[in-house]
């Protein structure tokens, strides 16, 4: 109420009157003015309290319960409906719940929420496919790039802004991390900057042992991530990861783009896919040995693609609509659904 105040302004009075009622006595004062100061339209109160000198003051007070024979306070966590961190966090579960009660009732989010992703490629395709992967509540990323942002970058790839591109642009990876945590404070996101070794570009004598470190880290990466996405923008960039990633026993998607169409393909084999009974007994499953990778259909070794090509040909300069398709497509979806 406007005239009145509220009742922990009476217990922190009536505690004040308590603590210091000798003081208050020797004193002889017996009544002080009290203001309750309030800002805004709400009018502040002037309070005048006065007591006996011989009266006994009660030590009761509002809001506190008994537990345990003992009077002690009530607490309430309001962090649920206050914090806007844990407002977006339940706003985001409550959709995939609701996905989950209306589509999928045996889809488990809590895999996705643990689930570790490993994103190679930072560009056009690795941005559209990490805000996918966030709204289906993933929550922990790795990127691995080496390029760095250009301004033709920025209309394209949905983690970049256009200060990302001044000053000769920053690293891809570590910006898409930046840009993820943006929208999800809560989420666990890291850029790698790391030039993937690819067949057909030749490699110095002084850079083998480069390369060599290199190779052991992408190999570290894949080992510690549950699922690879090969989103890289050539043929060749591909290869080397889908060797590790089906020696490590990972499950690894590879998305593709044409001018006019796409490809999402699941390959790799994943640490519960152990048994061949497990095949039999679920056969709308299909275990990831049993999947052939990228390159399983090529009659040709792959090699360096970016010889005697336009611009066009060699990225997604000119394909980067199709993007937008494939993250939101049923195929990528189902890759990580019969995995839940």
């Amino acid at each position: 109420l406007a005239a009145f105040p509220g009742w922990p302004l009476r217990n922190l009075l009536a505690a004040i009157a308590y603590v210091r009622y000798v003081d208050l006595i020797q004193k002889d004062l017996k009544n002080a003015k009290f203001v309750c100061y309030r800002s805004g339209s709400v009018p502040s109160v002037i309070m005048h309290l006065a007591w006996e000198a011989s009266g006994i003051i009660s030590t009761d007070a509002v809001g506190w319960e008994r537990v345990k024979g003992s009077l002690s306070p009530a607490f309430i966590d309001l962090r649920g409906s206050l914090d806007p961190l844990k407002l977006m966090d339940f706003s985001a579960e409550l959709n995939l719940r609701l996905i989950r009660w209306r589509l999928v009732p045996s889809i488990n989010l809590q895999r996705f929420s643990n689930l570790k992703c490993l994103i190679l490629g930072a560009g056009t395709l690795g941005c559209n496919v990490a805000r996918s992967l966030l709204g289906w509540g993933v929550k922990n990323f790795t990127f691995v790039d080496n390029a760095r942002i250009s301004y033709s970058n920025v209309v394209r790839q949905s983690l970049f802004s256009f200060d990302d591109a001044a000053n000769g642009g920053k690293l891809k990876a570590v910006t898409a991390a930046e840009g993820l945590r943006k929208i999800n404070p809560l989420i666990n996101a890291e850029g790698v900057c790391l030039k993937i070794p690819m067949p057909g570009h030749s490699v110095s004598k002084q850079e083998e042992k480069e390369v060599e470190g290199i190779v052991k880290r992408l190999e570290d990466l894949v080992k510690r991530h549950d699922v690879t996405f090969l989103l890289l923008d050539s043929r060749e960039a591909r290869w080397l990861p889908t060797l590790i990633t089906t020696y490590q026993c990972k499950l690894a998607i590879s998305v593709a783009l044409g001018f006019d169409c796409f490809v999402v393909i699941r390959h790799g084999v994943s640490d519960d896919e152990t048994s061949e009974e497990q095949s039999q007994s679920d056969l709308n499953t299909i275990l990831g040995s049993q999947l052939g990778c990228y390159f399983c259909s090529d009659v040709t070794a792959p090699g360096n693609s970016s010889v005697d090509r336009t611009m066009d040909q060699q990225c997604t300069a000119s394909t980067f609509f199709i993007s937008f398709c494939h993250t939101n497509s049923s195929s990528l979806r189902e890759c990580l659904l019969t995995k839940s």
